[in-house]
């Protein structure tokens, strides 16, 4: 038997199986580095997007405090409940604690779902909302020189387990003028046990960025940019193989939300 499912929660069941081989761990240690090198030694910190807490989970192992904000109710049901690491359903760009934070972190392109300009100047307003004086915002994403140049294609993965094979299919489309990569995903899930095939589709709209497009949004909700670089490798050039970039920015003073 075989059914087709159109929805990101039964899609989020597998997140932690298709990007097993991420490196969450690596990507916190670079940032923690950064960080350092700065001499930022505050831990109270929330992140954007917050997914299973895969990142969390090794940012509280570097003494952070964690709060996480993730859309997607599947992948909240999925977090682990760990010592240091809160967690609640919420849009980034709309939520409003009571709380303020020392740092916002914002990784895997959570900003690159920014698709429009209003969405992303409501990412930059809340985030400003909801950091102290002097708190940092750090977030990675993707670089459009590198989007143009490396040119997303077709790719097939294919992960065998126990009782079930899961295939993965990415369909990148690109609208260069509007910087915007469509992904169609499909997942085929040949379960063993029920003897029965399900189809997932997903459809992810991803924005590529300038280095200009970001520093609009510096200047307009006053933020200065501290450190750029690709995340990991710490590169720092902005040539065009160089697909996935962070910027660490800091928040300036004097500045009314009103």
């Amino acid at each position: 038997m075989t059914e087709l499912i159109k929805n990101f929660e039964n899609y989020s069941r597998y997140y932690d199986i298709i990007y097993k081989n991420k490196k969450y761990k690596e990507e916190v240690n670079h940032i923690f580095k950064l960080l350092e090198k700065i001499k930022f030694n505050k831990r109270n910190l929330l992140e954007f997007g917050s997914g299973t807490g895969k990142h969390a989970e090794f940012l509280i192992k570097k003494g952070f405090k964690v709060h996480g904000i993730e859309k997607s109710k599947k992948m909240i049901s999925m977090c682990k409940k760990l010592e240091g690491f809160t967690f609640q359903q919420g849009d980034i760009c709309k939520i409003k604690l009571k709380k303020k934070y020392d740092i916002i972190l914002s990784l895997f392109h959570v900003i690159s779902y920014q698709t429009n300009n209003q969405k992303l100047e409501n990412f930059f307003k809340n985030s400003r909302y909801h950091l102290n004086s002097n708190g940092l915002l750090g977030f990675d994403f993707w670089y459009s020189p590198a989007v143009k140049f490396i040119k997303p294609k077709t790719k097939l993965i294919e992960i065998k387990k126990k009782n079930f094979k899961l295939i993965r299919l990415a369909e990148p489309i690109l609208y260069n003028k509007k910087k915007i990569v469509n992904v169609k995903y499909t997942l085929i899930i040949d379960d063993f046990l029920r003897k029965k095939i399900n189809i997932i589709e997903e459809r992810h709209l991803m924005r590529h960025f300038n280095f200009s497009d970001l520093y609009k949004m510096f200047k307009k909700y006053k933020f200065k940019c501290l450190h750029t670089c690709e995340l990991i490798t710490n590169k720092n050039t902005r040539q065009k193989y160089l697909g996935y970039f962070l910027f660490i920015a800091k928040i300036l003073k004097n500045y009314d939300l009103c």
